[in-house]
């Protein structure tokens, strides 16, 4: 049993890296990915949805998870609009800028 929780554990681990290291390569431009962030999101929120199936049909577990998907299921949408308006006021000002 313990093998199969620490195999699992360390895939989760290795997605999650990964996932950081593609939101520390999108980040410092982040008006023009929103392609990648919201690819990157919808995985997460993926993550809360599996979360919920799971709480709805065995119950929660032991431990306090619940935050964790409470922030998967809530978090991702937030992050995507604030990128997404960050993205359309990029891209308003340098038409404003390629007016003057």
């Amino acid at each position: 049993m313990w093998a199969t929780i620490d195999y699992m554990f360390r895939a989760f681990a290795g997605i999650w890296f990964a996932m950081g290291l593609m939101l520390a390569w999108i980040i410092p431009s982040i008006e023009r990915h929103s392609a990648w962030l919201g690819f990157i999101f919808l995985a997460v929120f993926a993550m809360g949805v599996g979360r919920l199936i799971s709480l709805t049909a065995f119950g929660p577990i032991p431990t306090n998870s619940i935050g964790a998907m409470f922030a998967e299921l809530v978090l991702p949408p937030v992050y995507v609009f604030w990128q997404r308006k960050v993205a359309s006021q990029s891209r308003a000002g340098s038409s404003a800028a390629e007016g003057s």
